[in-house]
C-alpha cells in the first residue's frame, strides 16, 4: 500500500472502508436529505477529490458517479471518502440544577438519582445502563466521589 499525503477539506472526516460500507452510508444519507440537497460526500479519484453525485449497485459491483468521472468498484475494494463530521451530542446521566439555588438540596437529589444507577451489593458495584447491568467485581477494587472517600 503506498502512502500519499492530501489535504482535506474543512469540516470533513477521512474514511478508509470497503466499497460497501460507503453504499451503505450513502443509502443512509440520501434518504434523510430532502430533495433540494445534494450529497456531502466525496471521494479520492486520481484526478483529486471529487463530489458524489450518485452510487448505483449492481450484483457484488459499485458505479459511483463523480463530477466528471464514473468509478467501478467491487465491494470489497477498499476506498478513501469525506464525509461531514457529524457533532456528538453529550451524555447526561441526570438532569443539572444549578447549585448557586440550593447546594445541599441539589446534592442530595442528584446522589438519589445516582443511588438508583449505581449499587454496591455482596462485594459487587452494579452499573444501570439502558442496554443493561454492569457488573464489576473483583479484588482489592476502590472508588471514591470527588470528595476524596475510598470506599
Amino acid at each position: 500500500m503506498r502512502y500519499e499525503s492530501c489535504d482535506l477539506p474543512q469540516s470533513c472526516e477521512l474514511n478508509y472502508t470497503e466499497a460497501r460500507l460507503l453504499w451503505r452510508y450513502w443509502r443512509t444519507e440520501m434518504r434523510s436529505l430532502s430533495p433540494e440537497q445534494e450529497s456531502s460526500l466525496m471521494i479520492q479519484t486520481p484526478k483529486g477529490w471529487q463530489w458524489v453525485l450518485g452510487i448505483e449497485h449492481s450484483q457484488e459491483m459499485l458505479f459511483i458517479k463523480t463530477d466528471d468521472n464514473e468509478l467501478m468498484l467491487h465491494n470489497k475494494d477498499r476506498v478513501v471518502w469525506l464525509s461531514p463530521v457529524v457533532e456528538q451530542p453529550e451524555t447526561q446521566i441526570f438532569g443539572y440544577k444549578p447549585l448557586a439555588e440550593k447546594p445541599r438540596q441539589a446534592v442530595a437529589e442528584s446522589l438519589q438519582i445516582l443511588g438508583k444507577v449505581i449499587q454496591m451489593r455482596s462485594g459487587k458495584l452494579y452499573i444501570q445502563t439502558s442496554q443493561g447491568e454492569i457488573v464489576v467485581e473483583g479484588t482489592d477494587l476502590s472508588f471514591y466521589l470527588e470528595s476524596g472517600q475510598q470506599r
